[in-house]
């Protein structure tokens, strides 16, 4: 019996030492189910959130029928800096983002965020721009989405998922920023949910973990057997 303790000691080593291997850029409150902390809000020179700022709203972020808690607001510039943008002048892009900061570890990494945008103008029609959303580590563009026109009352769903994107061993802020060219527009709402940071397991990481499981199982075995 002392043999099976030591194997369980030593299994359980194995998993901790794994597990510490993965055990870094966690993203805190990604859901948004304990409101907006810790994350920070961030507004481009020009840009503006919307008459209702970035705040949190229930809505189908995956189209699945269950609401839950969405960072939500409606990008575009504040201020023209034309009397007709796009045609007298550029058309400027710009808007708002959410951030927060966090410890990586040397390795790749996966990140994932899920995204939407609803188009509920009360005044009926299309939106040529409901948003483009990036996916930005440490000032580095490591993913976006478009979502291009929509129609009225349509909502458009994405994603952004990005695999084995190598970090250093560093503190660095990530933020999910969405910008449209225009002002905002009235009903238009673009959502953000669901933002994960995953370590991606190296060969010897893997090892570890499926070392460990295996010595655990056959100690249960064994002990079932003398039971």
């Amino acid at each position: 019996m002392q043999i099976g303790k030591g194997a369980a000691r030593i299994a359980a080593g194995l998993l901790l030492s794994a597990v510490g291997a993965l055990a870094n850029a966690q993203v805190i409150n990604g859901n948004f189910e304990s409101g907006l902390d810790p994350w920070k809000n961030y507004i481009t020179d020009n840009g503006t959130a919307g008459p209702g700022g970035i705040h949190l709203a229930d809505f189908d972020i995956d189209g699945d029928g269950t609401v839950s808690n969405t960072v939500a607001m409606s990008v575009g510039y504040a201020v023209a800096p034309c009397a007709a943008p796009g045609i007298l002048c550029p058309s400027p892009t710009e808007g708002a983002g959410i951030y927060q900061w966090a410890h990586f570890e040397e390795g790749p990494v996966h990140f994932h965020v899920d995204l939407a945008v609803e188009n509920n103008s009360p005044y009926g029609g299309y939106n040529e721009d409901g948003g483009t959303f990036q996916l930005i580590l440490g000032g580095n563009t490591v993913g976006e989405w478009s979502a291009g026109p929509i129609d009225a009352g349509s909502v458009i769903r994405g994603s952004i998922d990005v695999r084995d994107v190598m970090v250093a061993p560093m503190d660095m802020w990530f933020m999910v920023k969405t910008t449209r060219h225009w002002a905002s527009a009235e009903g238009l709402t673009q959502y953000i949910d669901n933002v994960s940071i995953t370590p991606v397991p190296e060969p010897a990481t893997n090892a570890m973990l499926l070392l460990g499981l295996a010595v655990i199982a056959g100690v249960m075995r064994r002990n079932g057997v003398k039971g």
